[in-house]
């Protein structure tokens, strides 16, 4: 069924994401470095091994490679397949021992290839590919904060329950303070002299935020948009300004005068990272208008979504 598909696929991303994560942590990098050892010739094919290069943050790009590729993969084998009947269409929505072992296998694989294509890759590929996942979650999130304030104001005027405007007004308002919030104790923790950097991210992230919520209340954007206004504007206010202390404070800094939470905010953010990411994979693939942004009109017959065929 497409909601097996659905929670299948959901499985081989935690899968994923717990075996990075695990790389990161003291147990897995002090067993790895044992079992490799500094200095030597390795399955890495590199002559030396210095400093943890073969592991820790590498080998996080090695099993996300093995991901995005076989998924890459995957998608690509779904082109102009319209039916889960058709032989693609089963491969898709099945077949998934065999999936799993060629994840596994493909993962194994990637320890095999030259730290120099990952540091290429991590470099020139794989940050593009991070901003780019990043706006499709925040394209999400934008159709979530039009279907969030719908909600509440038709429970509002189909029971004229005064409790669903005052919810929304809240919550509107909180996320906006929380954001200013986040800003200022942002600037005291990571803005200090000599953090120009972190300054310039902080700025922007504001400059950015107070535009977006000033154009949401501009009348030529209510007259194209009447659903629009600040309650969205909101949500993305604080998912940014998150976004953004999230990257600050993992921030590498030996001294911990930029960063005072050097590498112990990782498991905090790893942790919110993923359940951001569930999140928004659960609502992309039940909701009919998230599924339109990417795959089409709700109306053509030619787009419809292969998972929903079933239901």
């Amino acid at each position: 069924s497409s909601i097996a598909t659905r929670v299948a696929y959901a499985g081989l991303l935690l899968c994923t994401s717990i075996t990075s994560w695990l790389m990161l942590t003291p147990f897995v990098y002090k067993k790895l470095g044992l079992i490799i050892g500094e200095g030597k010739k390795s399955i890495f094919n590199t002559p030396v091994c210095e400093d943890g290069h073969c592991y820790g943050i590498l080998a996080i790009y090695r099993i996300c490679f093995a991901s995005s590729t076989l998924h890459l993969i995957f998608s690509a084998l779904m082109v102009g397949v319209t039916s889960s009947k058709q032989i693609r269409g089963k491969i898709q929505n099945g077949f998934w021992g065999p999936k799993i072992i060629i994840w596994f296998i493909s993962t194994v694989l990637t320890f095999f290839i030259h730290n120099k294509f990952f540091i290429f890759w991590s470099r020139y590929i794989a940050i593009f590919g991070s901003v780019l996942f990043m706006l499709i979650q925040l394209i999400i999130l934008i159709d979530f904060s039009y279907s969030w304030v719908e909600m509440f104001i038709n429970n509002y005027e189909n029971t004229d329950d005064k409790r669903y405007m005052y919810f929304l007004i809240i919550s509107t308002f909180g996320m906006l303070i929380g954001a200013v919030i986040l800003t200022i104790v942002m600037y005291v923790i990571f803005g200090k002299s000599g953090c120009s950097l972190n300054k310039v991210f902080i700025s922007v992230n504001l400059f950015l935020c107070i535009l977006i919520t000033i154009i949401s209340i501009l009348p030529e954007v209510q007259y194209a948009n009447p659903q629009s206004g600040i309650a969205q504007a909101s949500m993305i206010v604080i998912y940014a300004t998150y976004i953004v202390c999230s990257a600050i404070s993992n921030e590498p800094d030996d001294d911990l005068h930029c960063n005072p939470f050097n590498k112990k905010t990782q498991v905090t953010s790893t942790i919110l990272g993923v359940l951001f990411t569930f999140i928004s994979i659960a609502y992309s693939t039940t909701r009919a208008a998230a599924n339109g942004i990417f795959l089409g009109d709700d109306d053509d017959d030619v787009n419809v979504p292969l998972l929903d065929e079933s239901e």
